[in-house]
């Protein structure tokens, strides 16, 4: 069947732009959009993540490629500055409030990246 198997694969389920309440932190209204990752935003450059790995000496490999993800799927906004790139801004508030920082970093997991370990398990029972 080859290309035909492909092209007959059903497209994944669009989960819709993910909100992230930061007015705890950041004052009301503090709102950050994100994107579902596309397969592309799971390869991060690794050229960057090594520049990165040099500014965040204390974030291990897998963070900083998560961090990657979340960056890349970033929803600009019109006033957002130019000049900070969106995983320095996340990078930074981990460095700064991690409460903050984990409450967006695990929305964005759980909307995007997390399956449901339970369910494949008592699916896969003992294969």
């Amino acid at each position: 069947m080859g290309i035909k198997a492909i092209k007959a694969v059903e497209p994944e389920a669009n989960h819709g732009i993910l909100e992230v309440d930061l007015s705890e932190w950041a004052g009301e209204g503090a709102i950050v959009r994100f994107r579902q990752p596309k397969a592309a935003d799971i390869f991060p450059d690794g050229t960057a993540l090594k520049a990165l790995q040099i500014a965040y000496p204390e974030m291990n490999h897998g963070m900083l490629v998560n961090l990657s993800i979340i960056a890349r799927c970033y929803v600009a906004e019109a006033d957002d500055p130019g000049e900070i790139a969106p995983i320095r801004a996340l990078a930074d508030l981990s460095r700064s409030n991690r409460f903050a920082f984990f409450h967006l970093y695990e929305a964005f997991v759980d909307k995007f990246l997390v399956t449901n370990i339970v369910a494949e398990v008592d699916e896969a029972k003992n294969a």
